[in-house]
């Protein structure tokens, strides 16, 4: 009989079969599976094969899963998973004679370790499993082999807190009732193992746990890691202000860096910042602590050496994550202070995507070596899980300007790189060729571009350094470039501005940053022109080195801080190539345009303009220099054409001038021009006109003042001539004469005479051609002048000379009055008299003014119809409104005359006089009260209108006579003053003088807003318009008069200025204006203003606004004067020379002085 089998139970519940003898051809094996049912397993010996399974149906029938076999020795291995708990497993042995062993037997037992957080169980704890349950946190169950008796012990190693020694407790049926460990406590899970806590280690680390019964093989080994918290992912994005990708550029372990281009990191609009986009790993867990450094970047050394900001930051995140995978996060103050700063953020990230955090605020930086800026994130869990990642770096690309200058002609740019310029300091520089330098029309100055090459962004600053060493070095002898660079000539700062759909405009700026110029275009969006960069020539005398153009571009100030060093600039010079042969200008002529007379001055010639215009030719688009003598008076600019014109801006003296001219071009200069000598003559006599008959200048001519010579038929005007006065100047006599009729007289001065040059038709019977006046101590008599009863006889003289000067305009005028005026019978009317009957003999109904003051006494409302109030009669009217009319009806009278007085009183009234008010008084009270006289008011006559709101109507003048009026708002219309007195009381009023002048008279007004119509002239007269904001309209103001606006804003219209007016001529006579005007349409007045009459004009404030037509010109006479701004349809001038600032502003349609 052979041996029987040999049965091992293994610890891992598996048995071992095996035979040893050495006969044996055959092995039965019978066991009990999981469902109860019998299996049996045979193997044979093969002589060639070596053991195998017996294929043999019925022979083995457990799956081959169940089992292992050893062909060599035939060993046999049963699964523990193929027998039944509890079951048994026997084996018999056959050799090859057919003897069989006894059956041997024994029972599968093993040591089991099962991880309870395992749940997969895949030997790796995920930290989803070890959160599921947060009360079995790193435990083991150990199970209990069926080889334990009571008593057993089971070893426990490796757990780092529980290895010792568990004692089995079994009851007298076999059964465990407890295990216990060392401390005698129980720890059986009631059914067959006990479970034991052991120390687990995070990030991945294998925990070995080995059992083993005691005084047995039983022994087994469970191997488990804990999952550790994965790395988070970092990408670089630029977002919308709707949180819009815009551009996404992700990093990996490997893939570090992300750089953006300037474009690129300015998509957000902000070029020094991106947005870092944390994205948290699946396996984060509630209560991870997310730790994020960011903006790190050069170390201390790199940071002192670039002189940039260390912009190290971080942010702490505390994850929230429920049951359900959903999660949320709360900012933090640290990763130990847990104290929040902002709670609940969701994930930035869409939908089905990892957890997002933004860093909204990670910098950028330009990519040099030690400029990129990094972000590192690291989690911590409760679990100690903890994971650190690879810093990611971001960067941008720097700025690349370069300077280049431009020149445009013929529908083309011409550009010019430093490389094909040169600094001028090499002999082989070339230099910008004429021909390209003439495209623009200005051969002196090109036009310098900076070009942003690698894009300009938002907020970009670009500073524009030029150093013209020409300029800086003119007449001091310097000749080669200076080894110190001096400064600047000229620094202009701009400010880039990029619109969303990608338009770049740029504001110049002033050193504090205040926006001089603003929405400058770009060319092309990515460049800026800046014109006006000297150019010389190198063949120059005055060449020392080309022209330096430097541009700097910075980012925006938090930028410069963040980077240090990253002010990129570029540098480029520029200078004319080598000129020579440079053909002199002409002077063609001189033109006169100020004056009475004007047009081309001829050599040697005269004019009156102290600023005459001269004209030339010369080479295109050349600097010509023009020259008094050796004296040079500026320079101009030719045209395309070559034509060129200069107007000195400082006025000339008085003499002879010899002009020349030079051409310049790149600071090389041609020989002078052939001379062009002229004479300014200023300077013009005065002239004064009387009609000598007319002794007591009172514009009345009588009979007996006619007799005086004892000629009736005609009279005599007197002209008198003081200060200039010289041979070829003449005399423009213009006469209303009328018997003759209208015309002019020009005399011209011969020697000690008045020769009649030119006569109207009119005028040649008084005044023959050819016929001469003497000129006695500057007195000339013109004779036989007419007149006629009742008309006027007016006279008009001024003198002008071969200049083109004119004098003042004299004027006098009579009105003949004859002795043979008959009366008019008087039909059916009343007179009133005074103290006496006289020239009342013929009236039949007439009464004394006692008589009269009987009936009107009281306060009812009177009319009074009458012819004449006269012989100081004096009548006083109560309160009523009364109505009084002074009539001619049948003829004579309708005055007020000799002494009278009538008194209107209260009420509103109304005084009609057919006539005239002749050395009488008018008086009213506070009512609003109308008086008109429809023929004069004179004679020392005085109308008092009281307060309230009156009306006083003279259809012919007022003459030596006062009018006052009080607080109302007034109207008083004439036809004109002589020697009159108005004064005008507070309250708006209105003086209207509608067709002759203001002669000798004196016109004042209170603080109301006043306004004075003149419709000729105003006359050796005097008007101060006090307070209020006043306007005066005259045709000119002559002779000795002063008009003063006084306080408020006072305006002066001039209707009559002429073609050519002198701002001097009306500041002489007129003070404290804030506004001229000459408008009136069709004149085309030229205004020729210097600086002291505005300062003569206007008040302390030396400002004057001047309003004119779109024919109008304005012209200044001396230098000095800066153009500012337009702003409400009027251009702004300034000067400051006298240290008095002046303003004035001049109406946007006239022709503007500069």
């Amino acid at each position: 009989m052979p041996p029987h089998a040999e049965l091992t139970p293994n610890p891992d519940g598996t048995v071992s079969v095996v035979s040893h003898d050495g006969d044996a051809s055959k092995v039965e094996i019978s066991y009990t599976d999981n469902n109860g049912s019998p299996q049996t397993i045979t193997v044979v010996k093969n002589p060639s094969a070596g053991w195998v399974v017996d294929s043999t149906p019925g022979k083995t029938t457990a799956p081959a899963t169940d089992f292992t076999l050893d062909p060599h020795s035939g060993k046999v291995v049963v699964s523990d998973n193929a027998t039944k708990d509890g079951t048994s497993i026997t084996a018999k042995v056959t050799d090859n004679a057919g003897n069989s062993s006894e059956d041997s037997a024994t029972t599968p037992d093993k040591i089991s370790i099962k991880f309870n957080d395992d749940t997969t169980p895949d030997g790796i704890i995920t930290r989803a499993e070890n959160y599921a349950d947060e009360g079995t946190k790193a435990t083991a169950t150990i199970s209990i082999p069926n080889l334990a008796k009571d008593g057993s012990k089971i070893k426990i190693s490796g757990t780092g807190i529980n290895d010792g020694e568990f004692t089995v407790h079994k009851d007298a049926s076999g059964n465990v009732i407890s295990v216990t460990d060392g401390n005698n406590k129980n720890v059986f899970d009631g059914t067959n193992g006990f479970t034991i806590a052991y120390k687990y280690t995070a990030g991945g680390s294998n925990v070995n746990i080995t059992a083993q019964l005691d005084n047995t093989a039983l022994k087994t080994t469970g191997s488990v890691k804990f999952e550790n918290v994965k790395m988070a992912d970092v990408e670089f994005v630029e977002l919308d202000s709707h949180g819009n990708v815009l551009s996404d550029k992700k990093t990996t372990n490997t893939d570090t860096t992300k750089g953006y281009t300037r474009v690129e990191a300015a998509l957000d609009g902000d070029v020094n910042h991106t947005t870092a986009r944390i994205s948290l790993p699946d396996n984060v867990q509630d209560g991870d602590i997310v730790t994020v450094r960011y903006g790190f970047g050069p170390n201390a050394a790199s940071l002192a050496a670039t002189g940039g900001t260390d912009t190290t930051a971080y942010k702490y995140f505390l994850v929230h994550k429920a049951a359900d995978g959903s999660m949320t996060v709360d900012q933090i103050t640290s990763a130990t202070d847990k104290t929040v700063i902002k709670s609940g953020l969701t994930s930035t990230n869409g939908a089905g995507e990892k957890f997002g955090i933004d860093i909204h605020d990670m910098p950028t930086a330009v990519i040099y070596k030690t400029t990129s800026r990094g972000i590192e994130v690291s989690i911590k869990g409760e679990d100690d899980a903890s994971v650190s990642m690879n810093p990611r770096w971001t960067n941008r690309g720097r700025v690349e300007p370069e300077v280049v200058f431009v020149e445009k002609g013929n529908g083309k740019e011409n550009i010019y790189t430093n490389s094909q310029v040169g600094d001028g300091a090499n002999l082989n520089s070339g230099g910008m060729k004429l021909a390209d330098a003439m495209g623009d029309g200005d051969i002196d100055h090109t036009t310098a571009r900076v070009v942003i090459k690698n894009g300009i962004v938002d907020g970009d600053k670009i500073t524009v350094s030029i150093t013209d060493f020409n300029k800086i070095y003119a007449d001091t002898g310097v000749k080669v470039y200076p080894s110190n660079n001096p400064a600047p000539t000229a620094v202009k700062t701009f400010i880039a501005h990029k619109a969303a759909d990608g338009t770049v405009t740029f504001d110049e700026v002033d050193a504090s940053g205040h926006v001089i110029h603003a929405g400058i275009p770009s060319v092309n969006n990515n460049a800026i022109d800046i014109p006006g960069i000297g150019m010389m020539s190198r063949s120059s005398d005055k060449f020392v080195h080309a022209t330096e153009v430097t541009a700097k571009v910075s980012d925006t100030p938090d930028n410069e801080l963040l980077n240090g060093n990253e002010n990129v600039s570029s540098t480029s010079y520029v200078f004319l190539e080598n000129i020579s042969n440079v053909q002199e200008p002409t002077i063609t002529t001189i033109y006169d345009d100020f004056g009475s007379t004007t047009g081309d001055v001829s050599k040697n010639g005269k004019t009156d303009d102290k600023t005459p215009e001269l004209k030339g030719k010369a080479e295109k688009f050349a600097t010509v220099e023009i020259f008094d003598g050796t004296h040079s008076l500026g320079t101009t600019k030719a045209d395309e054409n070559g034509n060129w014109n200069f107007t000195p801006k400082t006025p000339l003296n008085d003499g002879e001038h010899n002009f020349t001219a030079k051409t310049i071009i790149g600071g090389v200069s041609s020989n002078a021009s052939d001379g062009y000598a002229i004479t300014i003559d200023n300077t013009i006599g005065t002239i004064e006109a009387r009609f000598v008959e007319d002794g007591n200048n009172n514009g009345r001519l009588t009979y007996q003042e006619n007799m005086s010579d004892g000629n009736r038929k005609s009279t005599s005007l007197e002209l008198k001539v003081s200060g200039s006065f010289e041979d070829g100047d003449k005399i423009t006599l213009h006469l209303d004469d009328p018997i003759k009729g209208s015309g002019d007289i020009v005399l011209k001065k011969v020697g000690n005479s008045a020769v009649v040059e030119s006569a109207s038709e009119s005028l040649k019977g008084m005044a023959p051609i050819g016929a001469a006046a003497p000129i006695n101590n500057g007195v000339i008599m013109i004779s036989k002048i007419g007149m006629l009863n009742g008309q006027k006889t007016i006279a008009k003289a001024y003198i002008t000379d071969d200049a083109g000067n004119k004098s003042n305009v004299a004027t006098d005028e009579f009105t003949y009055v004859d002795r043979e005026l008959k009366p008019v019978q008087v039909v059916d009317t009343l007179a009133v008299w005074g103290n006496n009957k006289l020239g009342l003999l013929l009236e039949r109904d007439k009464m004394q003014d006692t008589e009269l003051q009987s009936h009107i006494n009281g306060n009812n409302d009177y009319k009074l119809d009458v012819k004449t109030i006269t012989n100081y009669s004096h009548l006083t009217f109560g309160d009523g409104n009364d109505e009084i009319t002074v009539h001619t009806k049948g003829g004579g009278w309708g005055n007020i005359f000799r002494g009278a007085e009538l008194n209107l009183g209260g009420g509103d009234n109304k005084l009609t006089v057919e006539r005239d008010i002749d050395a009488a008084k008018v008086t009213a009270g506070s009512g609003d009260d109308t008086v008109t006289v429809h023929h004069w008011v004179r004679a020392d006559a005085t109308i008092d209108l009281g307060a309230g709101d009156n009306k006083l109507t003279v259809d012919d003048q007022i003459f030596d006579s006062t009018v006052t009026t009080k607080g109302g708002n007034d109207e008083v219309s004439t036809h004109g003053l002589v020697g009159a007195t108005i004064n005008l009381g507070d309250g708006d009023n209105k003086l209207s003088v509608e067709t002759n002048n203001v002669t000798g008279s004196k016109i004042t007004t209170g603080s109301g807003d006043d306004t004075i119509e003149i419709g000729k002239n105003v006359i050796n007269s005097t008007i101060n318009l006090g307070a209020g904001d006043d306007t005066i309209k005259v045709g000119q103001i002559i002779g000795n008069s002063n008009i003063n606006g006084g306080d408020g804003y006072d305006k002066l219209a001039i209707t009559n200025p002429g073609e050519n007016v002198n701002l001097s001529s009306i500041a002489n006579k007129a003070h404290n204006f804030e506004e001229l005007d000459i408008s009136n349409k069709g004149q085309n007045t030229t205004l020729n203003v210097k600086l002291s009459d505005v300062i003569n004009l206007t008040d302390n404030d030396n400002i004057l606004k001047i309003t004119a037509d779109a024919g109008d010109k304005v012209a200044f006479k001396d230098g000095g004067w800066q153009k500012g701004a337009s702003a409400d349809g009027y251009t702004t001038y300034t000067n400051d020379t006298t240290g008095t600032t002046v303003t004035v502003e001049i109406k946007d349609e006239v022709t503007q002085p500069m």
